[in-house]
Order: C-alpha cells, then structure tokens, then sequence
C-alpha cells in the first residue's frame, strides 16, 4: 500500500482472465484498503474475457502477447 499512497494510482497486470482472476481479488483488497489513497479507478491488464481452451495453439491465441 506505500506504493499506492505515493503515487495515487494503481496498474495490476496479469496473465488470467478478466472474471474471476486473481487480479480481481488483488483488486478488490486495493479497493478496500486503499480506496482513499486512490486518484483514479485501479485498471487492469489481463487476457481476454473467454474461457481458457485446452489445445495449446488456442491458448496462444486467447493469450495476449508482447510483440516481437
């Protein structure tokens, strides 16, 4: 929380969905803990909001990558 009452804002990034994912439960504690600190809404930055497939070539395309 030291880093969110200096800056005001707060980015959670992560590789899971965006329903039920562990960054909304991260989310969700900043917004308890720290809504009073907070300049603006917490954003996030996760996969896309369908269920995972299984076949591993779908996975990379449900995934959001870096570019290289």
């Amino acid at each position: 929380m030291t880093t969110t009452k200096k800056t005001n804002k707060v980015l959670v990034a992560h590789e899971d969905r965006r329903t039920g994912g562990v960054g909304a439960e991260i989310v969700a504690r900043i917004g308890e803990l720290a809504f009073e600190w907070l300049d603006a809404p917490v954003r996030r930055v996760c996969a896309h909001d369908v269920p995972l497939p299984f076949a591993p070539t779908l996975e990379d395309l449900s995934c959001r990558r870096r570019a290289t």
